[in-house]
């Protein structure tokens, strides 16, 4: 995004660790898995949609590290080493992967490309998150999967084209603000 000045893109960039934070707040415990349904990968979804490629990165970034530092923004309000060391690190490294390879591949325009960006984003996420979470639990793989991976596929589905129905309308609404004024990915929707 380009912007007129650094204090309105540092606001921007905070709306987006605040979006993060608000998505794993909003977290449900699932009685036959210890990681819970949370609306982080929705907000995940926006941000990479919405900021470039390193931006993004550096929000996870941001979002990890607050958490690391012991601040509550995990889901359940938990926060410190420990989350990202046990069985849902896996999951939030993931995050900071996938958002750069959202943003980057939406970056190309086509929206088969921005829809085909959140699936592989999403791929990404499960699997760290699956193989740290097989580890961390000293389960095989395929208990990871089930565990892991299969109860969230359907509401992550719904979450990433819920993403991309919000996007455009949000892309358009920021762009005509002072934050996103030139912005030449916003103006190109």
């Amino acid at each position: 995004m380009q912007l007129k000045s650094k204090a309105p893109r540092v606001a921007l960039l905070g709306l987006g660790v605040a979006l993060l934070i608000l998505g794993s707040w909003i977290s449900i415990p699932l009685p036959f898995t210890s990681i819970p349904f949370t609306f982080q990968v929705l907000f995940l979804f926006l941000i990479s949609l919405l900021f470039p490629p390193g931006e993004s990165f550096l929000l996870v970034l941001a979002y990890l590290l607050l958490g690391a530092c012991g601040f509550p923004v995990f889901a359940g309000g938990e926060g410190s080493t420990s989350v990202l060391l046990g069985p849902k690190g896996g999951y939030l490294f993931g995050f900071l992967i996938a958002a750069p390879v959202i943003s980057f591949l939406a970056r190309a325009g086509k929206i088969y490309l921005r829809l085909l960006s959140g699936i592989v984003g999403l791929s990404l996420i499960y699997l760290l998150g699956c193989a740290w979470l097989g580890y961390a639990l000293g389960i095989s793989w395929s208990r990871a999967v089930a565990l892991g991976v299969l109860p969230f596929i359907p509401f992550d589905l719904a979450k990433l084209l819920l993403a991309f129905l919000v996007y455009k309308p949000l892309s358009r609404a920021l762009s005509t603000t002072f934050f996103l004024k030139g912005d030449k990915h916003a103006s190109s929707l």
